[in-house]
């Protein structure tokens, strides 16, 4: 994570812009971009400020002045790593008023820098912008700043339509954060406004003498101009280069005005106007960049919605159109994606008619060596959802049956001398597929493990071995480890699975320090993407609390030890996330807001975020901490129901108060979670098409809270039967 100050101010009136002195460049926003740290304060102020004047504006500066002070601030600025930033409207655009010009203007080049600067990594780009005053009414001469919150609301809308523009979305590592400050107070700023005043008027004769200096300072990268293109345009220029998938990129993630059908039409006409040859190949790459797009966003209904829009719109008009080209694998990976987007967050219900329509497509297809791996990621979500609808031996048995093939197969390419003439004889034969098959089959025994404990020597260590044979490089391993953990965990071996946690960060126990190499774990879990953060937090969780219930405490509190140290990863991986706090002061002059991008509100959560305040609740409770389990109980329910068409997470919720039951003495929160069972019990079984695995569950939890003695043992144990 890199963390860059950018420091802003402007140049130009941005009025009637069109008309303006074309000798003088237009009005722009520009600055210094560079690195925390880089300079400091000290020599901010000495670059910024040599006269010691504590006042120095480049507009009233003589030009022996600025001829001494301006090229010697930004080399220094330079030396030290930064680059001279400007956003620009080259192309004189009169934007309604001057204050909307401005916007705009800071708003598109900060899109465009904000894009630049993640393909160098994950960043926090905290920016400090002078005020700016504007026309207190149009046409009026009166002059007024603009107010705090104005800026932040009014930017933050500015800069998501440009990020729409310019098809791109924020990682959620990332991190827009703003200061507003007053350009005659603050030392940063008058570096920003010596390097605006040098760009604007570097032709004239105040820095003429100095001209080449300036421009050597200057990097085309870090110059921006206001875009200015339309998704449609966008489409267009595409399809002259005759980048359809480019194109369809563009059409499907467009989030302004668009002709659909217009569009559509033109995109299919220069398609069928390509070889086959070139057809297949935009296929496949429209449909790899459009599931990366979808895996970065962090709105998980917004991927669905591409997803389908492109299966449905785009493919099916197609196949409408009889246009004789080989779609089937192109569609069979979006039809993937979306099974599993709809399995990755518990939308059974949405699953299943998906997973029908990959069957159906792969029946179809010819019988030939490079299908066999598209029956293999099938049979693979198969067997997820039969896991997440709790019939655990069919996903068993589909990957059996899945092994047995692949590994006869693997046996006669083994044999072949042609094979062993290139690859050596004495090599062993791997793959990643066989051993994500073993995975798969790992994943269902688990749950099995539960009812029958006798499965961990029987099959599921050996398993895991097997699977773990199947790699040769530390990120492939991850998730079996990871399942390994688990299986270790469920049978008790608390030790042995944090240890395996631990492997999928490259960290091992060392004697009886437990606390150090978890701390270590948290830190470097915190750094993944926001999915794989919850997953890691998951299983540190359930090993902490399933230690604590085992009575094996100097390990469960070790690891709640190294949660207290790294409270940063305690209030981001397991406590309730919170919104950005805004923070203010009445003076315009100095108004700080903690991330541009906050509303207010806490972004929507997903599955496995309700599990680890499950089981954090859990660990809570185990320890005597009856008003922490209950909030974190509370707000784990909470994430079930913002996410109210995901079947699995209803039946969620009902184990999270399952389990409440197994723990709760009070006899007033007894009654009242008992009513709340029924109630989502006889909801989830008015559900149409709901899996019988599913409605037995339902009728179980329903059975236990109307039963008039309540078996705690059996409420833990119905808790853990739910897949988890």
């Amino acid at each position: 994570m890199t963390e860059y100050e950018l420091w802003l101010d402007e140049s130009g009136d941005f009025e009637a812009e069109t008309q303006s002195d074309r000798r003088r460049n237009p009005s722009l926003v520009g600055g210094i971009l560079i690195r925390k740290g880089a300079l400091s304060d000290a020599r901010i102020r000495q670059l910024a400020d040599p006269d010691n004047r504590g006042d120095f504006h480049a507009t009233e500066m003589s030009a022996e002045t600025a001829q001494r002070v301006v090229p010697v601030a930004l080399e220094g600025v330079c030396n030290a790593g930064g680059k001279l930033v400007y956003f620009q409207n080259t192309e004189r655009i009169d934007y309604h008023t001057n204050r909307d010009l401005y916007l705009r203007v800071l708003a598109s080049g900060l899109a465009q820098l904000t894009k630049y600067l993640s393909t160098q990594g994950h960043f926090t780009l905290n920016i400090t912008v002078a005020v700016r005053f504007v026309e207190k009414e149009p046409g009026s001469e009166e002059k007024r700043a603009i107010a705090g919150e104005e800026y932040r609301r009014e930017l933050k809308s500015y800069i998501a339509h440009e990020f729409e523009d310019i098809n791109f979305t924020l990682d959620p590592h990332d991190r827009i954060a703003l200061t507003i400050l007053s350009a005659r107070r603050e030392f940063r700023l008058f570096l920003a406004d010596y390097a605006c005043n040098a760009k604007l008027v570097l032709n004239s004769r105040k820095y003429r003498p100095v001209r080449d200096r300036l421009l050597a300072l200057f990097d085309p990268r870090y110059q921006f101009t206001v875009t200015a293109l339309t998704a449609e345009n966008s489409i267009r220029a595409k399809l002259a280069a005759n980048d359809v998938s480019g194109a369809l990129m563009e059409y499907f993630t467009a989030r302004g005005k668009l002709s659909k059908k217009k569009m559509l039409n033109e995109i299919l006409k220069r398609f069928c106007a390509m070889s086959y040859r070139l057809q297949r190949l935009q296929l496949r790459e429209f449909s790899a960049a459009l599931r990366a797009y979808a895996g970065k966003e962090t709105d998980f209904e917004r991927s669905e919605s591409l997803m389908k829009e492109a299966i449905e719109r785009f493919f099916g008009e197609l196949a409408r159109r009889h246009i004789p080209v080989q779609t089937d694998e192109s569609l069979f990976w979006l039809q993937l994606s979306l099974a599993d987007m709809y399995l990755r967050e518990g939308d059974v219900l949405h699953a299943k008619p998906m997973l029908d329509a990959l069957e159906q497509l792969i029946r179809g297809m010819n019988y030939r060596v490079e299908n066999l791996a598209h029956l293999y990621f099938y049979r693979d979500k198969k067997a997820l959802y039969e896991i997440d609808t709790m019939d655990y031996a069919a996903a068993v048995k589909t990957m059996d049956a899945t092994i047995h093939a692949m590994e006869g197969l693997f046996a006669a390419l083994d044999r072949d001398p042609l094979v062993a003439d290139y690859f050596g004889a004495d090599r062993q034969l791997y793959s990643e597929y066989l051993g994500n098959a073993y995975c798969m089959k790992i994943y269902a025994e688990l749950f099995l493990q539960r009812q029958d404990a006798s499965l961990y020597d029987r099959s599921l260590r050996a398993d895991t071995d097997k699977a773990l044979s199947q790699y040769r490089y530390s990120g492939e391993l991850e998730r079996n480890q990871q399942y390994r953990a688990k299986a270790e965990n469920e049978a008790g071996h608390c030790r042995a699975a944090l240890e395996w946690l631990l492997k999928t960060k490259d960290l091992t126990l060392d004697g009886e320090n437990v606390k150090e190499p978890c701390v270590r774990y948290l830190t470097a879990a915190r750094e993944e993407d926001p999915l794989s953060r919850d997953y890691y937090a998951m299983y540190y969780v359930e090993i902490m609390e399933h230690a604590a219930r085992l009575g094996q405490d100097a390990l469960a509190d070790a690891m709640y030890a190294a949660l207290v140290q790294e409270k940063e990863t305690l209030n981001d991986l397991i406590l309730p996330r919170k919104p950005a706090v805004i923070r203010s002061d009445a003076a315009v002059s100095n108004i700080v807001y903690a991330d541009i991008f906050s509303d207010g509100k806490a972004p929507r959560r997903y599955h496995p975020r309700e599990i680890v305040l499950w089981k954090y609740g859990a660990y809570q409770m185990l320890r005597g901490n009856d008003a922490a389990a209950s909030r974190c109980w509370e707000d784990a329910v909470t994430v079930c129901d913002e996410n109210p068409d995901y079947t699995q997470l209803k039946l969620v919720a009902i184990a999270v108060r399952l389990e409440e039951l197994s723990l709760l003495t009070d006899k007033t929160d007894l009654r009242a979670r008992r009513r709340e069972i029924k109630r989502r019990a006889k909801d989830i079984l008015k559900l149409p098409d709901l899996p019988e695995g599913l409605a037995a569950y339902a009728r179980d939890a329903l059975s236990l809270a109307e039963s008039p003695a309540l078996n705690t043992k059996h409420a833990y144990a119905l808790s853990q039967r739910i897949a988890f």
